[in-house]
């Protein structure tokens, strides 16, 4: 993992986060690019969280138990990480994750 540090002396990983549909209209930004210091899934989305606030938070994760939401689409590099480690997922340097809300309809 290629870490890259802060003026802290901290490392952090920067990534790519891509917001479709409704969680667009909560951030206001199809894209952004995020620096991590702990380069986890979970991170990334606890990052965003504070950045954007309580609805988006619990868009994403399940406030009883701290999971992803059911429907909500966690990528990362076009895999879902339920498929992979969940949140602890590790994220590197470059590495796109999208989040892709529930879409009611059949």
């Amino acid at each position: 993992m290629f870490l890259i540090p802060n003026s802290w002396g901290v490392r952090v990983v920067k990534v790519k986060v891509v917001h479709f549909v409704f969680l667009r209209a909560i951030t206001n930004v199809r894209n952004e690019e995020l620096e991590v210091e702990t380069a986890t899934v979970g991170c990334v989305i606890k990052e965003l969280a504070k950045k954007y606030g309580r609805r988006f938070k619990d868009l994403i994760l399940n406030p009883a138990t701290g999971q992803l939401q059911y429907g909500i689409i966690v990528a990362l590099n076009n895999r879902d990480v339920r498929s992979l480690e969940g949140l602890d997922t590790k994220v590197n340097e470059g590495d796109v994750i999208s989040l892709l809300p529930p879409i009611p309809g059949g």
